[in-house]
């Protein structure tokens, strides 16, 4: 009778535990690049929606017209240029339409909102951003009074917004906090009414 070769148990135990070890360890790459994934992705998608809120606030902030008949800004501020919404967020000014908006952070939603004042005084508001941001805060210099200044034009040239933003996940990641920023921007007014009050 020949001898009949095989493996024996020991050596069974020893490839199904190398096989397993190799699956845990292919699975644990294969884990972590796909989440390293959903983070590259989340951080792609949160920045745009940033930057697309930012660029807009922006291009209405720098069309900002002075408020020379006190109609859009806290007392006092005739002549100014921005204010700060009634929220105590945000920032408040007359935009190249004559109209008088803000932007202004929604505590509740966790967005930045835009609003239009109605000849009612109701407001008007729109998203501007989508929520997949959890906005925590949303600051603006326009409360700074400047120098005793004649001069329309130095009264509040430029403005300074500072967000403080975090990105969530979604789904079954909605507890997880992707990453953390402070977005800060300062934007100069154009000087849109030299003409209208130099003749």
């Amino acid at each position: 009778m020949k001898d009949q070769k095989g493996l024996t148990l020991v050596e069974i135990l020893v490839v199904v535990g190398i096989f397993g070890g190799l699956i845990t360890l292919v699975s644990g790459i294969f884990l972590a690049n796909f989440e390293l994934q959903r983070r590259t992705l989340a951080i792609q998608k949160t920045t745009g929606e940033i930057s697309y809120a930012i660029e807009y606030m922006g291009r209405a902030i720098r069309m900002a017209r002075n408020d020379h008949e006190n109609t859009c800004l806290y007392e006092d501020a005739e002549g100014f240029t921005y204010g700060i919404p009634e929220e105590g967020n945000g920032i408040q000014f007359i935009d190249y339409q004559e109209e008088c908006i803000k932007f202004f952070l929604d505590d509740d939603e966790g967005i930045i909102k835009k609003a239009i004042l109605q000849d009612d005084d109701s407001w008007e508001e729109h998203n501007l951003t989508s929520g997949a941001l959890q906005f925590e805060n949303f600051e603006s210099d326009a409360n700074v009074t400047p120098d005793n200044e004649e001069d329309l034009y130095v009264k509040q040239p430029s403005a300074t917004i500072l967000l403080d933003v975090r990105a969530v996940g979604g789904g079954e990641y909605s507890e997880r906090i992707w990453w953390d920023a402070k977005v800060q921007t300062t934007i100069a007014r154009r000087r849109l009414d030299i003409e209208r009050y130099h003749d």
